[in-house]
């Protein structure tokens, strides 16, 4: 266990980086930024506090927290940048708050717990492989607002059932991000080299979708 004395107002890159035995930690409200990889690799950390005056969730800054079972991110955030969560294995839920207008790639990747997750009206962007193999993501919701969706943001979610995505005129798909109709599931157009596996394994679950025959916008 560790408590960040109340002086302190930044965490550092890395300054807390592999620390494998930290099951808990105390940040003081005075802290407004947290650095990239900051607490990356902290297996045991099982909670912690974000203070409400961090702005961004920088990147690879809880990546590899394992046992992290939930978190709580301030209203104040505007942006969740790369692998930000990516392996958090643990995280079976959560609140992205009104004000994000940024899912970096791979943000919440590998977070193989996470079964729901709300994706405010705020945001615009959604990176590359956001939320991929998120194995137990049963259904998601993407905001009218939303006006990229990055290659392979939920490649391999393998329980989601039902997707609704808004008016798909507005979206640009990234490159080799088609999403198309196989058979009543929802899928990523595979890329040559994977065409070999049949595209409705990586959906088998999906029943509804407000989608088909997407063409890629380059």
């Amino acid at each position: 266990n560790f408590n960040i004395p109340d002086s302190v107002t930044s965490i550092g890159n890395c300054a807390f980086k592999g620390c494998e035995s930290l099951k808990s930690i105390t940040i003081p409200d005075g802290v407004t930024s947290i650095g990239g990889i900051a607490f990356s690799g902290c297996k045991s950390l099982k909670s912690i506090n974000i203070p409400d005056g961090v702005t961004i969730i920088e990147n690879w800054a809880f990546s590899g927290c394992e046992s992290l079972t939930s978190i709580k991110i301030p209203d104040g955030v505007t942006i969740i940048e790369d692998i930000a969560f990516s392996g958090c294995e643990s995280l079976t839920s959560i609140n992205i708050p009104d004000g994000v207008t940024c899912i970096g790639a791979d943000a919440f990747s590998y977070c193989d717990s996470l079964t729901s997750i709300i994706i405010p009206n705020s945001v615009t962007s959604i990176g590359s492989r956001a939320f991929s193999e998120c194995y137990f993501l049963t259904s998601i919701n993407i905001p009218d607002g939303v006006t990229s969706i990055g290659v392979g943001a939920f490649l391999w979610c393998r329980s989601l059932r039902n997707i609704n995505i808004p008016d798909t005129k507005k979206i640009e798909f990234k490159q080799n991000c088609s999403i198309q109709k196989y058979s009543g599931a929802v899928s990523q157009k595979a890329r040559p080299s994977e065409r070999r596996d049949n595209s409705t394994k990586r959906f088998p679950d999906l029943k509804t979708g407000t989608i088909q025959n997407i063409k890629n916008k380059t």
